[in-house]
C-alpha cells in the first residue's frame, strides 16, 4: 500500500504538445495517396486524441513526426515511382499472397482490400512487411515454384511427417498423387491416396514426400520353382 502511495504521488502527467497545427498536419499526412495500412489508423487515433485531449503525449508528437518525415513531398517522386513502376510480377504477389493470407487470421484489411480491388498497390512498407516475409514467401514459391510430382505418379510418404499432418500415420507408404494444390497453401501440396487402400485419401506437403522406392528384382536360385 505504501509504495502504491508513492508512485502515484510521484507520477506526474506528460506534459503535452499543443501546437495548434497538429491537426492541420496530421490531416495532411492523411491526404497522401499511399498511406499504409498500419499508419492511416494511428494517424486517425492521433488526430482523435488531439481533440479529444488538446494535445498529444511527446511519444505521439514524436511518432506524429516520424510518420511526417516518411510521407515528405521530398518523398513523393519515390512513392510515385513505386505505383507506376509496380509491375505484373507484383501484382500477381499481392494477389497469391492475400489468398494465402485468406485462410489465416493475419493482414485481414489488406485481404479486403485486394478483394474490393484486384488492382490495389500497397504501399512500399505494406509490400515489404506483407509478402516479403518468410512465410508469404513459401506461399509464392508454392504456387510458382513447378510442381516435383505429377498428379497419377507414385511416392513414399517420410518418415519425419510430424504427428500434427494428416499423413503421419501413413509414414514410409507408398501414395498414389490425385491432385495437386497450391491456392492459399504456405506449402505445395498434394491430395493423395494410399496405392494398397484408394478410399484413404488425405492432403500432404511436397516437402514431405520423396521419390518411390526402388524394388530390386527378385532372382530365382538355381531349382527353386517360381
Amino acid at each position: 500500500m505504501h509504495n502504491a502511495h508513492y508512485y502515484r504521488n510521484s507520477w506526474k502527467k506528460p506534459e503535452m504538445k499543443t501546437d495548434a497545427n497538429i491537426a492541420e498536419r496530421l490531416e495532411k499526412i492523411l491526404e497522401s495517396e499511399d498511406l499504409s495500412m498500419r499508419d492511416e489508423p494511428f494517424l486517425h487515433s492521433l488526430l482523435e486524441n488531439f481533440k479529444k485531449y488538446k494535445g498529444l503525449t511527446p511519444r505521439q508528437f514524436g511518432a506524429m513526426e516520424k510518420i511526417e518525415k516518411r510521407y515528405n513531398p521530398a518523398n513523393k517522386e519515390a512513392r510515385k515511382n513505386w505505383r507506376e513502376n509496380f509491375g505484373e510480377e507484383r501484382h500477381k504477389a499481392v494477389k497469391i499472397v492475400a489468398e494465402y493470407y485468406a485462410r489465416t487470421t493475419y493482414w485481414g484489411s489488406f485481404v479486403e482490400r485486394v478483394k474490393e480491388d484486384p488492382n490495389h498497390i500497397p504501399s512500399m512498407e505494406d509490400y515489404e512487411k506483407i509478402v516479403n516475409n518468410r512465410y508469404a514467401q513459401r506461399a509464392l514459391a508454392a504456387v510458382l515454384t513447378p510442381a516435383k510430382f505429377e498428379v497419377g505418379s507414385m511416392v513414399t510418404l517420410r518418415a519425419n511427417v510430424p504427428w500434427t499432418h494428416a499423413g503421419a500415420r501413413y509414414r514410409g507408404k507408398d501414395v498414389l498423387i490425385l491432385e495437386i494444390i497450391t491456392k492459399g497453401m504456405e506449402y505445395k501440396t498434394y491430395r493423395a491416396c494410399l496405392m494398397n487402400n484408394p478410399v484413404v485419401n488425405f492432403e500432404v506437403q511436397e516437402r514431405h514426400l520423396k521419390k518411390p522406392r526402388k524394388h530390386k528384382p527378385y532372382k530365382i536360385k538355381p531349382g527353386e520353382k517360381r
